[in-house]
């Protein structure tokens, strides 16, 4: 057997996807979390974040219960969570999903809805949005507080984004519900913000039927286009 006749090895030349976190603080606002990732093994028990926690899916898919409803997230879903708002994030499928996720702080809110004194009491109207405008403009602004230091610019454009998304996805001010009592600092969990809830997770429901009975988020109004490159 020669050289040319050798089989050859089966050899995957593509990159296993696998978990990565990459946590940044930009200046903007005197400190605001960022957070790119990727899960592939993780998944998150029920917890909540003191921040708000404004994301989208870049990649994959996963589940995410909250408020008593499981979403079948995919890529360009944006997901809208308030202090202290209670939900997880599952596995279900073998390689995982990708996420973006700012954590802006309820001052920062405030200032976008000019209602500084009652940013702390917002609950936005779903928890998931499928706005395929609204999430280009959040990769967007992302990729550029991850390549610029300029705090004013950091600053002007992430602003202008929360003004629109909350223009649409806030309902006028309401309580958001309480954090429970007796939480700790999650073990290893990506985010420094985050909690871990020592309650009983929620039943799981049967792999093969997430896709069917997990509803479709809903639409918002339309919004601008966001003419900035």
């Amino acid at each position: 057997m020669t050289a040319a006749t050798l089989p050859l090895p089966n050899v995957s030349t593509a990159a296993e996807p696998r978990d990565s976190v990459a946590l940044r603080r930009v200046n903007a606002f005197g400190g605001m979390d960022m957070m790119r990732a990727t899960y592939v093994a993780h998944s998150f028990p029920p917890h909540f974040h003191t921040t708000f926690a404004i994301g989208v899916m870049t990649r994959g898919a996963c589940a995410l219960e909250c408020r008593g409803t499981t979403y079948l997230l995919r890529p360009g879903h944006l997901v809208l969570l308030a202090p202290g708002e209670v939900h997880t994030g599952e596995q279900i499928a073998s390689d995982g999903w990708s996420n973006r996720v700012l954590y802006p702080t309820t001052d920062t809110v405030g200032a976008a809805l000019g209602e500084r004194n009652n940013a702390g009491s917002l609950r936005f109207r779903a928890s998931v949005v499928d706005d395929a405008v609204m999430s280009a403009r959040f990769v967007r602004l992302h990729r550029v507080l991850e390549a610029t230091t300029c705090r004013l610019e950091q600053e002007s454009r992430t602003l202008a984004l929360l003004r629109d998304l909350l223009s649409v996805s806030a309902p006028a001010m309401r309580a958001a519900p309480a954090a429970p009592r007796g939480t700790r600092p999650s073990s290893g969990g990506p985010d420094r913000r985050l909690r871990r809830i020592g309650a009983a997770r929620p039943a799981r429901p049967h792999p093969g039927q997430r896709a069917a009975h997990l509803p479709r988020p809903r639409r918002p109004l339309p919004i601008c286009r966001d003419r900035r490159p």
